[in-house]
């Protein structure tokens, strides 16, 4: 092994933890890292709870296939595919987490999409996509367990940072694992804020909105907002993470 995928999987493993301590992810949901060598591959622990992961559980995965480049007999993440659709598909991507916040989970199960409603959560981006497995594979057990899912998955998500699955979780991309760290939990920080609004009678949602003919609501940010605020600097990522590591 290099000494840069030792620094890859030693970073990742303390990711797993800080997204746990930040209730991000739970028993399940994982992250994941381009290999810094070759970009057709990827790093992810092998299936573990988040808060238990550690370096010696990083696993290589094809980005083709979904599976390991070496045989492996300890047990893998069932949705490993999402992470090897999405690098094949978008050359950008450095860094991908799957998780099922409680956060989150309320919009997956209305189909209320989520939009950005204070200054961090313009990372998100201005439209947050939301997959429907049942329009291409019927019933299934809610779990993307092969690339053929997971390419589905990859094309709803699009040029878009976030895609919400119906019933079932999200999935976030970065362009570098500190990034990813930031967007994931200000994900789930905005979707709180937006929840808490809507329950204020604050018109969030679009038929609301529409009802009461409001043309331009105030109540959350405008397209041009989005883009502004969405540049957030190196070192505001940076002061979030120390505060976070040491919460």
């Amino acid at each position: 092994m290099t000494q840069s995928f030792d620094t890859c999987a030693s970073e990742l493993a303390k990711a797993n933890l800080l997204l746990d301590q930040q209730k991000v992810l739970d028993a399940f949901g994982h992250i994941s890292l381009r290999h810094p060598d070759d970009p057709n591959l990827f790093i992810m622990s092998c299936s573990r709870a988040p808060r238990f992961v550690t370096t010696d559980d990083m696993i290589i995965y094809s980005i083709k296939t979904g599976n390991p480049i070496k045989e492996d007999k300890r047990p893998l993440y069932s949705e490993r595919f999402i992470h090897a659709a999405i690098f094949k598909q978008r050359e950008d991507v450095h860094a991908i987490c799957h998780h099922h916040s409680p956060a989150i989970m309320p919009f997956c199960i209305s189909g209320i999409k989520i939009e950005p409603v204070y200054q961090h959560g313009a990372i998100i981006g201005a439209d947050v996509p939301i997959w429907d497995s049942r329009d291409e594979f019927a019933d299934t057990n809610m779990l993307v367990a092969n690339m053929a899912q997971a390419h589905s998955l990859a094309k709803t998500l699009g040029q878009a940072c976030v895609v919400l699955m119906r019933c079932h979780g999200v999935t976030q991309i970065a362009k570098n694992l500190d990034e990813l760290i930031f967007a994931s939990i200000t994900l789930c920080r905005n979707a709180e804020y937006q929840f808490n609004a809507a329950l204020l009678g604050s018109a969030l949602l679009t038929s609301a909105i529409s009802a009461k003919n409001i043309s331009q609501p105030r109540n959350k940010l405008s397209q041009g907002e989005i883009k502004l605020a969405s540049q957030i600097p190196s070192t505001a990522i940076g002061r979030a993470l120390d505060y976070w590591r040491h919460y």
